[in-house]
């Protein structure tokens, strides 16, 4: 270490020189401590001789320290961890006594601890305390940091991590961004003055050091889907609109309804993912088909001339063959359904290739698109339950056509001005200035038939709940949205899957809040009759009045003829009788006992057990007589005759 010798520049000139050079040794050492490929050895001829003896390290977990536990911490950060920094702005300044500055790096730390293919990025921002050092060559400062401080932020790693980051930054980070604008910079500024220089969190720009090295050992993240498909895929991915996934949410979110009025089960998550990849598929096939019909007016609309297809960057035998591949696909999806929903899956192309064609002879397509993108409703119901059950899919898919109406009624006003000039014909050009009128009329048909829908499941209290934040959703869409704005269209648009998701959510709640033994309420309309075979024989009983019986577990007595058998040993349930009950199919005072002359038997106690347990029933159990077997001696088999004193067998 150089000796202590009074450093001052009174030049402006010089102390610019003096900060950039301080701001390329400080850059220099940020890249040696934040890489962990740079040796142990390297760290201690090259970093070392900046720390201070009483250098202070902070971060968000610990303080304190001295420069031998700072070079120990230091190597076993490295041999810890795998990362590397990159360098968005360094900035340095002098204080006011020209002896001691702060260095303030803002840059991230790609972590590559748990995967070869992601490097996670952590924010960090670094920050150093140093004095100045004379040394008797001018050109080359001395100092020594006396304090360092890391602060992080943990958001850009969280929406990096697959799923965890879609949730983080759709639901967690839109509900706790107050919390960071009003708290977290504050306390950043508060802790580091040069941020009271900038309204924003950013360092300031007075001498900047930017790190533009060529050789970064970083893994940069894929931001689009056209960062991870090669650029051959490109305009396949854009003609399958998969770059713009609010249409797959408005399909899929439908299927996923159905499936949760059918029951919250694991069965049911794993058809949920099926119908989830089967939307991507059959999504893209139906864009490609569309596509295919509406080319000439696609190259005369401004929103869609630079489609694949309608620029020439796929031909249509490109775009037919990639239809086909899509709908192949989808296929090898749908067999893996029950047979009823195979079938229905099958007559959904038939919607699926008129649409196109009907916005050129009717001002109703949505009508149209709306029976072909709901079409999962009725596969979804179909799919967890094996058959068809109008009384309870039908409200349903009505509430879905109606949303849909909603939605693509917005999207339409988007082309209004060019589907004029085209002729092609829409709702936003049918109701024209009384659209918005027409949308509440759409929003009271969804709410209307979402309720009808939960009546026939007998949906919890969640359910219909759920709906007054829906009708909200809704009515907020309605006010805010401006028809003449294409941005306001879009953007309202893109908003329906969050109303579709809030109405899962409570969908889900609602089935789960509620006894999922309950059977489906009878209707004419459906073409079987749904049986829940854990409840029995459905006789119009009251479900009440067989939950409350008491049943008795027990091992019946044998009977002569069952002598030297194995018959008595069998476990029965029996239930106590009742003399009267309300019947409403027999009448109001019926005698007759559904349960009078009823005996399940069972092998063991514990089967009969498990059995009461699963159907509700309140039991005892009553453990056989153990009979006391009497040790029989050899005269119990003779009589003595007194008189004759004769004794006989």
């Amino acid at each position: 270490m150089p000796e202590n010798l009074e450093l001052c520049s009174k030049d402006s000139r010089d102390q610019n020189k003096l900060i950039h050079q301080l701001e390329q040794q400080l850059s220099i050492i940020t890249r040696l401590l934040y890489t962990t490929s740079v040796s142990g050895v390297e760290l201690d001829r090259s970093v070392l001789p900046y720390i201070a003896n009483d250098i202070v390290f902070k971060d968000p977990w610990q303080e304190g320290g001295n420069k031998h536990l700072y070079r120990v911490g230091m190597k076993g950060f490295h041999n810890m961890f795998h990362f590397t920094f990159d360098t968005f702005q360094l900035n340095v300044k002098l204080n006011d006594d020209q002896k001691t500055g702060r260095c303030i790096v803002d840059g991230i730390m790609n972590v590559n601890q748990f995967s070869w293919i992601y490097s996670y990025p952590l924010r960090s921002i670094l920050v150093y305390e140093f004095r100045l050092l004379n040394s008797q060559t001018v050109d080359v400062p001395q100092f020594e940091i006396f304090r360092h401080e890391e602060m992080w932020s943990l958001a850009d790693m969280i929406d990096a991590i697959p799923i965890v980051g879609w949730l983080y930054k759709n639901i967690f980070r839109r509900g706790f961004g107050y919390f960071f604008i009003f708290i977290m910079i504050p306390l950043l500024r508060n802790r580091c003055p040069l941020f009271l220089r900038s309204t924003i969190l950013r360092i300031p720009s007075t001498s900047v050091y930017v790190n533009n090295s060529q050789n970064k050992n970083s893994f940069s993240l894929p931001r689009t889907v056209f960062d991870v498909i090669p650029k051959p895929l490109h305009p396949y991915v854009r003609l399958s609109r998969i770059d713009k996934p609010t249409g797959s949410w408005v399909i899929f979110l439908p299927c996923a309804w159905s499936i949760a009025l059918a029951g919250t089960t694991l069965a049911n998550l794993y058809l949920a993912g099926l119908f989830g990849i089967g939307t991507i598929l059959l999504r893209g096939a139906g864009c490609t088909i569309n596509d295919l019909w509406d080319k000439e007016f696609d190259r005369r609309v401004e929103r869609t001339k630079s489609r694949p297809i309608a620029s020439g960057e796929l031909s249509i035998k490109q775009g037919i063959l990639w239809a086909g591949v899509q709908l192949s696909l989808g296929f090898l999806v749908l067999i893996q359904l029950n047979f009823p929903t195979i079938v229905m899956g099958v007559f959904s192309l038939i919607p699926l290739f008129i649409y196109p064609v009907m916005k050129r002879y009717t001002n109703w397509p949505q009508i149209c698109l709306g029976i072909t993108l709901n079409w999962g409703v009725l596969m979804g119901f179909t799919a967890a339950t094996g058959f068809l059950y109008p009384a309870v899919i039908m409200p349903l898919y009505f509430a879905s056509i109606a949303w849909t109406l909603h939605y693509d009624t917005i999207y339409a006003h988007q082309d209004k001005q060019d589907d004029i000039l085209v002729g092609v014909k829409s709702t936003a050009l049918l109701f024209g200035k009384d659209s918005k009128l027409w949308l509440r009329a759409f929003s009271i048909g969804i709410i209307s038939h979402l309720i009808t829908a939960g009546l026939s499941v007998d949906q919890a209290w969640p359910y219909y709940a759920g709906l007054v934040g829906v009708g909200y959703h809704l009515h907020r869409q309605i006010e805010t949205v401006n028809l003449n704005d294409k941005q306001s269209c879009w953007t309202t648009f893109v908003s329906n899957r969050y109303t579709g998701t809030l109405f899962d959510v409570q969908n889900v709640w609602g089935r789960t809040a509620v006894d999922t033994q309950k059977p489906i309420d009878s209707s004419p309309l459906a073409e079987i009759p749904r049986q829940d075979e854990s409840v029995g024989a459905i006789s119009g009983v009251p479900r009440e009045f067989l939950k409350e019986r008491r049943c008795r577990v027990f091992v019946p007595a044998r009977n002569a003829m069952q002598s030297g058998t194995n018959n008595g040993k069998k476990w029965k349930v029996e239930w106590d009788t009742k003399e009267r009950w309300e019947n409403p199919l027999m009448g109001w005072a019926s005698s007759s006992d559904p349960h009078s002359s009823v005996a399940v038997e069972f092998t063991s106690k514990e089967d009969a057990i498990v059995y009461c347990e699963r159907m509700g029933y309140k039991y005892d159990v009553i453990e056989p007589p153990k009979i006391q077997r009497l040790n029989k001696s050899y005269g119990a088999n003779y009589s003595w005759n007194k008189k004759t004193r004769v004794s006989t067998k």
